[in-house]
């Protein structure tokens, strides 16, 4: 899944956005794959800070790959698409998770499943991979660098959602298996590669593992790194209520010493209004204000899932003073007249949020845009951007003042087709 902070522009155009009442946008298809059980569906994009995007893609029947997509000389042309790694399986993986990220250099990185066989997982727990661009413009292909290779036990296994890469070039995540035992696969573990020096192997280090009962449980959607050094996510399980947690990592005054866990909030199926099992990933806004989504909770009333609630989206806001508690709030819940159960945030740099949904009005999701009160203690307002007809979106992200993103449509309950949007409002 994409996370991106967008620039004033962006902001300014959701200003715009949200004065229309009814959320109108213009979507129009850059890329469609191939339609078929067997076709490669695009899942994420990620901008490639000259006008084209990278993404990843999987097929049922084949093993998956990571793509370039060049936009057209001119306006109304052509975007090209180029796959530039093809994963073949074996040690190198098999199917990339949603989800790039780029260091300076150009260079890609991203988890996939599969890898060397282990005694926990037949065709490999997953790997994390490097991906370097050729050396030149005359000419090669991109090269993959498997940098770790999880093993499913203490080391953590299935690495999921986009990596977090800190000014040194060090990469973080989470895996929501191994680690400590934990209903038969573990319960997971945040993790840090270290860069190597020249020559060298990148270094892996489990910086916590998730220890069950009321402790967070089974990370999904990866891992954020704060201005302040601490990482943070949230679980789908565990918490002291166990229908999940958002927790945070400090990290040590000393390189070597132990990261610290502190849980910051806990969801409950007891205290439904405030939502519960998380279901997108984390984003940082002003001053460190955390925001979240959950796929259930909320408005108890709501038709799709009435006595369930169709989720909510939440904010964590940090104290005031050393040692005091985050503050919980719910600034929308979804009431089924929208898109509802959200499945994606995208954070902008001026406190206003855009996400995705998993359904909508018109039964395939919905984009939707959340803008901050303009005094203290008043309310966001809700506005649904697109609803999807026919296929459902998986990605979002904002480049240039236009969001971009993927959908996938669904044949017996397998993806057939795809493409990447850009929309306009």
């Amino acid at each position: 899944m994409q996370i991106a902070k967008i620039s004033v522009g962006a902001a300014i155009m959701l200003a715009a956005l949200v004065c229309n009442s009814q959320g109108a946008a213009r979507l129009t298809t850059i890329y469609q794959s191939a339609s078929g059980p067997d076709a490669l569906v695009p899942t994420s994009v990620l901008s490639d800070g000259n006008g084209g995007f990278y993404g990843t893609m999987t097929s049922g029947a084949q093993m998956g790959e990571v793509f370039h997509l060049t936009p057209p000389a001119e306006t109304g042309g052509v975007w090209t698409e180029t796959a530039i790694y093809t994963f073949t399986g074996g040690a190198g993986g098999t199917i990339p998770n949603p989800g790039l990220t780029m260091d300076g250099q150009g260079n890609l990185y991203g988890s996939a499943m599969g890898g060397t066989p282990t005694a926990v997982c037949s065709t490999g727990c997953g790997v994390v991979f490097q991906l370097t661009p050729p050396s030149s413009e005359s000419g090669g292909g991109w090269t993959e660098n498997v940098l770790y290779a999880f093993t499913g036990a203490a080391d953590g296994g299935g690495a999921y959602g986009a990596l977090a890469i800190d000014k040194n070039g060090a990469l973080y995540g989470a895996a929501p298996g191994g680690g400590a035992p934990c209903s038969g696969q573990g319960c997971g573990v945040v993790f840090r590669l270290t860069p190597p020096g020249a020559g060298g192997a990148w270094s892996y280090r489990v910086l916590y593992s998730f220890q069950g009962g009321t402790d967070a449980t089974n990370p999904m959607n990866g891992v954020i790194l704060g201005k302040d050094g601490a990482l943070y996510g949230a679980t789908e399980r565990g918490g002291p209520a166990g229908e999940g947690a958002v927790f945070q990592l400090r990290p040590p005054k000393s390189e070597g010493g132990a990261w610290s866990e502190e849980l910051l909030y806990g969801f409950a199926y007891a205290d439904p209004a405030n939502g519960y099992y998380p279901s997108t990933n984390l984003v940082s806004g002003p001053n460190g204000t955390l925001y979240g989504g959950t796929s259930d909770g909320g408005d108890l009333s709501c038709a799709p899932y009435a006595g369930l609630g169709c989720g909510v989206v939440y904010s964590l806001t940090p104290p005031t003073a050393a040692g005091g508690a985050w503050t919980y709030a719910v600034i929308e819940a979804f009431d089924g007249s929208q898109g509802y159960v959200p499945l994606l945030l995208v954070a902008l740099n001026g406190g206003e949020l855009l996400g995705l949904t998993e359904s909508g009005p018109k039964g395939n999701g919905s984009i939707f845009a959340l803008k901050p009160p303009t005094a203290g203690g008043g309310f966001w307002s809700q506005t649904t951007v697109w609803n999807f007809t026919v296929d459902t979106p998986d990605s979002l992200i904002e480049s240039g003042g236009k969001l971009y993103g993927t959908t996938r449509a669904y044949y017996q309950r397998q993806p057939s087709m795809g493409r990447v949007f850009q929309a306009v409002f």
